[in-house]
């Protein structure tokens, strides 16, 4: 979840700002306010954005775009015998400040803000002459309202610890516009003692920002004094300067200048403007896997998703970005995610931007994804195989058989296939009808965006399958895969030759919607992307118990705008799907939820998916296979070859059901016997009650009747593009459209910058790296191992679940 500063502490900002000095007589009090250091100030503290702002309203150390340092002085105007400066500082929620005199007087101030600057509380003190006041300790608090990108209220008030002296002001600023293009503001003062003494006094004006880091300061202060100054920003450097004139907007030998610079978060500059239009080149090298969330401690180089997405978002919008260079050698990505970020890419080619992409070695998936670019540069020794697509998986019953383990598969619905791999020797009729479907529907897509990108005949594309298989660079070349045979490194000359003048590279960091703070007020609109990744179970996989609860945290959250829910499960348990389904169907009635559909989203992924508002699948996705299916294993001479026996003693007709050999080492529990005949009975009775259950949902859900969603169900899966012309899923694209879709859902303006919630947290560590390595990882992470050991730990138990082999490694 974003903080209320920024991680890019103290990188080089400087800005100019003309300020002006009041002159008045304060010296009756000893708590100074803005009105006395307004040549600090260009504004009042609830609407000017500096470190300076913190000095006289604490809860300015968290309202501001970003940590940062500023040093102020002031001189000149004649009669004057007071020059000032000051230095100013915000390190995340933590603000100082200290302002000195001519005369030796010296104030310091430490503030603390939260909430983004609803809350803050300060501590000061001051060093004076002994000539002049007592030293004095103040306590100040304070609060910044800003419940819109229109309004900021600011309140604080401040009082002394040794001296009986206190004041409050109360400041208000306008944007009418809603941006920082232009602000209005006026400030109101009122400080008194318990001597009677006591002064009220205001303070009003406005600021103009035009854009390319330039700024226009007006103030007036009731006393007739005027401040007017320019500010310039140069994204990492600057100065500030301004003019106070003691009556009026006028220049006199008794007006006094102030000057100063800053360092800190990265701002806008006339060199982000001036930079010539498509002069520079993203590059991006991919090379790892690319998942949905990176983890937070030794994460292997991965790419999150998310953060993809966005980086070719913030590229489109950037005028210098001319191009994008990616370098896919070495990539890891499953099909679904392959196919968002080529969408991603070929939006990017709308928006007027150049794709160049390297490749060494690629498959038909990598080639997918390459084959959106406007020039495909393939290494000179690399190669390209074109296999076209394949779906099977291994069958382990005549394994089974030998070890002496009997299974029973409790399948009522035609295309429910999950235990075929542990309960058949070879594929069943309906499995491979919808596993054709599949490979013919995947294969179709890869020919369809393949052909179109590269204009080609869909003839020509299956020669290259069916006739070529493998290609070496220069046949690739000849036969128009790719444009252009060279290495990652040569990419700078490839592009000055592509675009006929050298570009300059760039890198994700360096775009300027991620170097230009958020200056918006108001709370910025989000939307919570929650992620249902994994086997549905309780305690792994999507974790139910602890995905329902983030569900409803979600929900109750007032500023959370939609919820986009990502499904990214082959399903499980009906319990564990069921409470999540809850959770999301309770937050729709508050907040919009989007469902986005990874790779597979079936049977329990489909169940979590259901009470969405809307479902988003990718072309490629997996999702359907509603339906539900159970196993029965049992020793059938294991124990004998092993030469182990049990024995039991029972009370009740069923009770030796769960009973039986315990296999050393492996940790499972093998029955004894096979299920009676009254037992397979009650077994299907319950199945088919759950799959009705399972139907009704579906139907409220999607709002379909129950035969119209049993014509679908039956267990049989679809891709997305399928599911989408059967009423399961209601518009094909990704992640980022799932994101645009709440976004309308939830009214939230297309020009508004979201803010994107990811949840739940990220996971810490990989969990492969401890898992123990006495079995090899091939086993460890076999989809069918886990199957054979959800099968064996849940006996005769009704699960919801996809065949183990449709969930890609990917993601």
């Amino acid at each position: 979840m974003p903080l209320p500063w920024r991680p890019d502490l103290m990188t080089a900002s400087f800005a100019l700002l003309l300020s002006g000095s009041a002159i008045t007589d304060a010296s009756e009090f000893n708590i100074p306010l803005s009105y006395d250091y307004a040549s600090f100030l260009g504004r009042t503290p609830g609407s000017d954005e500096s470190a300076a702002a913190s000095f006289f309203n604490p809860a300015a150390a968290a309202a501001g775009p970003g940590s940062e340092l500023r040093y102020y002085w002031v001189a000149g105007g004649a009669g004057s015998h007071d020059d000032q400066w000051g230095v100013f500082s915000v390190l995340g929620p933590l603000g100082f400040g200290t302002v000195g005199h001519q005369s030796g007087r010296r104030d310091y101030r430490i503030s603390w803000g939260a909430s983004g600057g609803k809350l803050g509380v300060g501590y000061g003190w001051n060093r004076v002459p002994a000539a002049e006041l007592a030293t004095s300790s103040v306590l100040s608090l304070g609060t910044i309202q800003r419940p819109n990108p229109y309004l900021s209220l600011g309140v604080s008030a401040i009082a002394a610890i040794d001296l009986a002296e206190r004041a409050a002001q109360v400041d208000l600023a306008l944007r009418p516009l809603g941006d920082p293009g232009l602000t209005l503001f006026g400030s109101w003062e009122l400080r008194d003692t318990d001597l009677g003494r006591s002064d009220f006094r205001w303070e009003a004006g406005f600021a103009i920002e035009p854009g390319a880091g330039l700024s226009l300061e007006g103030k007036w202060l009731d006393s007739g004094s005027f401040s007017l100054g320019l500010g310039l920003n140069l994204g990492i450097g600057g100065i500030r300067a301004i003019n106070m004139s003691p009556r009026g907007p006028k220049i006199s030998a008794r007006s006094r200048q102030a000057y100063g610079f800053r360092v800190g978060y990265r701002d806008e500059s006339p060199s982000d403007r001036l930079s010539a239009q498509g002069s520079r080149y993203l590059e991006m090298n991919l090379n790892g896997p690319v998942r949905y969330r990176s983890f937070r401690l030794l994460d292997s180089g991965s790419h999150a998703l998310v953060e993809l997405l966005d980086t070719l978002d913030d590229a489109a919008v950037d005028h210098r970005v001319g191009g994008v260079a990616l370098n896919l050698s070495g990539i890891r990505v499953s099909r679904t995610l392959a196919w968002e970020l080529r969408e991603k890419l070929r939006e990017l080619g709308g928006a007027g931007k150049y794709i160049v992409v390297y490749i060494d070695t690629a498959s038909l998936l990598e080639y997918h994804l390459a084959s959106v670019a406007d020039h495909i540069v393939l290494d000179p020794a690399g190669s390209l195989m074109l296999l076209g697509e394949v779906g099977g998986r291994t069958y382990l019953r005549g394994t089974l058989d030998k070890l002496g383990i009997g299974i029973d598969e409790l399948r009522f619905f035609t295309y429910k296939s999950a235990l075929e791999s542990t309960a058949r020797y070879e594929m069943s009729a309906a499995d491979r009808e919808q596993r054709q479907s599949l490979v013919d529907g995947f294969l179709a897509l890869s020919r369809d965006e393949i052909c179109a990108s590269r204009n080609v005949a869909p003839g020509k594309f299956d020669a290259w399958l069916n006739e070529e298989m493998i290609l070496l660079p220069r046949a690739a070349l000849d036969q128009g895969l790719v444009d252009e045979l060279g290495r990652w490194h040569e990419m700078g000359k490839i592009i000055e030759r592509l675009e006929g003048s050298s570009r300059q590279k760039m890198v994700p960091d360096e775009l300027l919607d991620r170097r230009a703070p958020n200056r918006t007020w108001g709370p910025r609109p989000t939307i919570a992307i929650i992620y249902a990744l994994g086997v549905c179970a309780m305690d792994e996989g999507i974790r139910g118990r602890e995905l329902q609860r983030v569900v409803r945290q979600a929900a109750r959250d007032d500023n959370v705008d939609a919820v986009v829910l990502r499904v990214d499960s082959p399903g499980g348990d009906p319990l564990a799907s069921d409470l999540v389904a809850e959770a999301l169907r309770e937050c729709g009635e508050d907040k919009p939820v989007i469902v986005s559909q990874g790779n597979v989203a079936a049977s329990g992924g489909y169940w979590l998916s259901m009470y969405g508002h809307e479902i988003v699948a990718a072309p490629n996705t997996i999702t359907g296979s509603i339906g539900v299916i159970a196993g029965w294993v049992w020793n059938d001479g294991l124990g004998a070859t092993l030469g182990m026996t049990t024995d039991h003693v029972q009370a009740g007709d069923h009770a030796d059901l769960l009973f039986g050999l315990e296999l050393p080492l492996v940790g499972m529990r093998l029955p004894e016997r096979p299920l009676s005949a009254d037992e397979r009975t009650m077994a299907e009775a319950t199945i088919r009650s759950l799959y009705d259950d399972f139907v009704g949902k579906v139907a409220e859900g999607r709002h379909l009747t129950r035969s119209e969603v049993d014509d679908v169900a039956q267990g049989r899966v679809w891709t997305g593009r399928d599911g989408r012309d059967r009423g399961l899923v209601d518009h094909i694209g990704g992640l980022a459209l799932a994101i645009e879709r709440a976004r309308g859902a939830a009214g939230i303006p297309r020009e508004a910058k979201l803010r994107l919630v990811e949840l739940p947290p990220a996971p810490l560590l990989d969990p492969a790296l401890l898992k123990p390595r006495l079995i090899s990882a091939d086993v460890r992470e076999s989809a069918e191992w886990r199957y054979v050991k959800m099968l064996v730990g849940n006996p005769v138990s009704p699960l919801v679940l996809t065949p183990p082999d449709l969930v890609p490694d990917g993601g």
